[in-house]
């Protein structure tokens, strides 16, 4: 007979009524040394105030322009459109005082302007004022916080120009409008190329006129005028200045053109934002700050 052996009761594993975590508590730990603090510590150095420049301390400029570059692109393209929709309505009254003032000359009182030929020469010194103002604005909003030097500056501003009166030629040409006879009347400006003997019809080339607006882009500091930091709304000796430039440059029309470049930069001015008194003392205070305090 076989003997059958007796069932074996294997009892199940009991689960874990808690769940094994690991912990760090078994794991040797390594010291390490303390990092090694310089010689001179916070507390014991001597305060040196932050520095601008060569060794200046820093000034309510430099804290503007620190809060100008905190700006984001939204920022930026909004105060752009803003200014340059200011500078359409500067625009169009500082080109109704020009032209009320254009048409009192002598070379048009003996030649009064149709309704047509008033209309194009409206049209073109709005022309010239815009598009002015607007290059003018837009270089100024990138160059806002920028401490770049004026070299550069100025290069791109010729560029610009020589595009600008490239531009402004073509569109007095479209108008068909006479710079020639406007101006060659005129004998307090000798310097003044009177004949324009550079392109066929005694009238100025392209390249000759880009050139010379381009110099008067480049020799005047457009942007300066344009920056939130400078100290006032308005700069009419600026515009004084500028005028002059354009003065002494033969750009045509003449004498028309140190009226254009001066309102041109008054609209500029109109047009770009900057910093009131009271942003200024608050700029004046915090760099005064940073120099006391540290």
């Amino acid at each position: 007979p076989t003997t059958s052996l007796p069932p074996v009761l294997v009892s199940p594993s009991q689960p874990e009524s808690k769940p094994r975590v690991p912990t760090l508590e078994a794991v040797p730990v390594i010291e390490s040394s303390p990092a090694s603090l310089p010689e001179t510590s916070l507390r014991n150095r001597k305060y040196e105030p932050p520095t601008v420049g060569h060794g200046k301390p820093p000034t309510w400029i430099d804290v503007a322009k620190g809060e100008l570059a905190k700006k984001d692109k939204s920022q930026r393209l909004s105060e752009l459109t803003s200014s340059m929709i200011r500078a359409v309505v500067g625009t169009g009254a500082a080109t109704t005082l020009l032209f009320a003032i254009f048409i009192q000359t002598p070379e048009f009182r003996h030649k009064p302007l149709s309704s047509l030929e008033s209309t194009q020469w409206f049209i073109w010194l709005m022309s010239v004022t815009l598009l002015s103002s607007w290059a003018v604005l837009i270089l100024g909003k990138f160059w806002e916080s920028s401490d770049t030097e004026d070299g550069p500056k100025r290069v791109v501003m010729f560029a610009v120009g020589a595009g600008l009166g490239t531009l402004h030629l073509t569109i007095g040409n479209f108008l068909q409008l006479d710079f020639h006879d406007l101006h060659s009347g005129i004998s307090y400006w000798p310097w003044v190329m009177e004949h324009w003997k550079f392109a066929a019809g005694e009238s100025p080339a392209l390249a000759h006129y880009a050139v010379f607006t381009g110099l008067l882009f480049a020799l005047c500091r457009w942007w300066s005028h344009v920056t939130p930091v400078r100290t006032s709304q308005y700069d009419l000796m600026g515009a004084f200045l500028f005028a002059l430039v354009a003065w002494f440059l033969p750009v045509a029309p003449q004498p028309l053109m140190p009226g254009v470049t001066a309102l041109t930069l008054i609209v500029i001015q109109f047009s770009a934002p900057n910093f009131t008194a009271q942003q200024r003392k608050e700029f004046e205070a915090i760099a005064t700050g940073w120099w006391q305090n540290g």
